[in-house]
């Protein structure tokens, strides 16, 4: 029977073969115990950065395996409306190789409020309420 670890191990792979960028969610990233960041250790990614001094989406980590990039999102991106996700995968999409230093750069204003709206990609639909 597989545990968590070897069936996130293989589903890594599998999924990276289709697709240029893989999000995950559910895992901890202060936990170096976690089945997900076991698994990307034992598939050979790279952890680019675990954690970001950003709120809301502090607890987010960025890996790469064979150049594509495995963002684990934090569980906060189901209450708010902007976390530390929405600054870096505007990033991801284009290509760009985000590295920890991109991350530590996120701690100049880390407080992610709607004073911070300029930070973020403009998005149709906003509303007054948003920002």
């Amino acid at each position: 029977m597989l545990d968590e670890t070897d069936a996130v191990q293989r589903a890594i792979p599998a999924l990276l073969a289709d697709a240029n960028l893989l999000l995950t969610a559910g895992a901890n990233a202060t936990d170096p115990l976690d089945p997900t960041l076991v698994a990307l250790e034992r598939v050979g990614a790279t952890i680019e950065k675990r954690g970001a001094p950003a709120h809301p989406g502090s607890a987010v980590w960025l890996a790469y395996l064979d150049g594509k990039p495995i963002f684990g999102v934090a569980a906060c991106g189901m209450f708010s409306k902007a976390t530390v996700l929405d600054l870096i995968l505007p990033r991801l999409f284009t290509g760009v190789r985000v590295t920890a230093a991109d991350f530590n750069g996120l701690g100049h204003g880390g407080l992610l409020s709607k004073d911070m709206a300029f930070r973020f990609p403009s998005y149709r639909g906003r509303t007054e309420d948003d920002g």
